[in-house]
């Protein structure tokens, strides 16, 4: 069977294709925006959990004697009930780098970094190593030697958490949790607290009961012995950061690098107390060869104390954990040239050259050059691309000519080797064969006359 095919069934075929085609075009566009979602989803949440793969495990356990005020510290050997197993871990996280100082684990904290202590129960504390007979005790007369001593119910279990500010050296209050092991779930992370930057000292105290004699049937315990162990441990948080916070005095406002400000700033060092930051003013002196930077003072910089004094202030911050180092510059006063320093970049002896051929400066430090001295500038500069110029044809056209007259030899000795060996053939083709023989019979002639 035939079918004819006209021009209707042409168009018909032709916008039946154009729609096939539009409809494959918008199936690729949503696949493609399909993927471009899901690969920034990934690269966002990467970036949002960039530190929770960073975990740091602290602490081992020791027998602690009994009734010592968990003081000691002795090796749990194989006769020991807690021989070969753990009551759980204590780890960190939500770091972004850790160094070690004389064995103690520095936690390093950025911006959005978030520095938690968890722990993770590990055993059940009615049957220890899946053993009944051994259990955590409920000790109602305990006190820790070191952290909390006074004499309290501890409970099932008490941690304690100490924190120092090191920056002042001032420890405070120990922070005491009772029966905490009675309330942790086996397996499950239990977050213990979000630390700030600091030093710490964690100890986990508990008592663990052991059935000696248990009279079968009626499961009543004859005689059972107690033994306290303990799991210490210590670790610092800093900043990994290297910023400063100057404040306006008058304004109460951040002043960023290079700012200007009449009234003087004040430095607030609250996130950055373990940072080393040092402080030096410069004012302009006239000396010999006009005005000239002096250093009025260099001194590590004080928390809260404020800077009035007219001058050039730079502010150096270094973190001596990463050897980063953050320089900032203030100014404070209302000379023209020392606020256009700060602004523009030039030196003093620059902005004094350009005030004498007409420049001005405005409130913000920012340079106005007059239009003649301007123009001047342009002249010479194009003055001297024209120069540049003429230098590079000048220079072209040396190396076309003496191109040329290197081409013109090589032509001419070209045309005289030519020449010479068609002369040499000429003599060759005109010379017979036996003339060597006729000349040589007539030499006799010649002598004899």
């Amino acid at each position: 069977m035939r079918y004819r095919y006209t021009k209707e069934k042409s168009l018909k075929l032709r916008r039946l294709n154009e729609k096939a085609l539009e409809m494959k075009g918008r199936i690729a566009r949503g696949l493609l925006a399909v993927v471009l979602v899901g690969a920034l989803t990934t690269i966002m949440s990467f970036n949002a959990n960039a530190n929770s793969s960073n975990v740091y495990y602290l602490g081992e356990v020791v027998n602690a004697g009994k009734d010592t005020g968990f003081s000691e510290n002795e090796e749990i050997t194989k006769k020991d009930p807690h021989y070969n197993w753990r009551i759980g871990n204590f780890f960190v996280t939500g770091y972004t780098q850790v160094i070690t100082d004389d064995s103690n684990p520095i936690f390093l904290k950025t911006v959005g970094d978030k520095v938690v202590l968890n722990f993770q129960l590990e055993q059940d504390i009615d049957a220890l190593n899946n053993d009944k007979s051994l259990m955590i005790a409920n000790d109602q007369k305990a006190y820790d030697n070191l952290l909390y001593k006074d004499e309290t119910a501890f409970g099932r279990g008490a941690l304690i958490i100490r924190k120092t500010d090191a920056y002042q050296n001032k420890k405070n209050t120990s922070q005491l949790y009772t029966d905490y092991l009675s309330g942790v779930k086996v397996g499950a992370n239990t977050q213990v607290e979000v630390c700030e930057e600091g030093d710490y000292e964690v100890a986990l105290d508990y008592s663990i009961r052991d059935k000696k004699i248990t009279v079968p049937f009626i499961d009543k315990t004859i005689r059972s012995t107690y033994n306290d162990y303990k799991i210490y441990f210590t670790f610092s948080v800093r900043n990994g950061n290297c910023m400063v916070f100057p404040f306006d005095v008058a304004t109460g406002e951040e002043l960023t690098n290079k700012a200007i400000t009449e009234k003087g700033f004040y430095l607030d060092l609250a996130k950055s107390r373990y940072l080393e930051i040092n402080i030096k003013r410069e004012v302009l002196r006239e000396g010999a060869t006009g005005l000239t930077e002096d250093v009025r003072f260099n001194k590590p910089a004080s928390d809260g104390e404020k800077y009035t004094d007219e001058g050039i202030y730079t502010i150096t911050v270094s973190n001596p954990y990463t050897d980063e180092e953050t320089v900032k510059k203030i100014y404070v006063g209302t000379n023209s040239v020392l606020k256009a320093y700060m602004t523009t970049g030039y030196t003093i002896s620059d902005i004094q050259s350009l005030l004498k051929d007409g420049a001005t400066i405005d409130d913000d430090g920012n340079i106005t050059i007059p239009e003649e001295v301007e123009k001047t500038k342009n002249a010479e500069s194009v003055s001297l691309k024209k120069v540049n110029k003429n230098d590079e044809v000048q220079f072209a056209t040396s190396s076309m000519v003496g191109g040329s007259i290197c081409i013109v030899l090589a032509l001419f000795i070209v045309y005289l080797l030519v020449k010479k060996k068609k002369k040499d053939k000429r003599v060759n083709t005109a010379v017979p064969v036996g003339s060597e023989e006729s000349v040589s019979e007539k030499l006799p002639e010649e002598d004899e006359v």
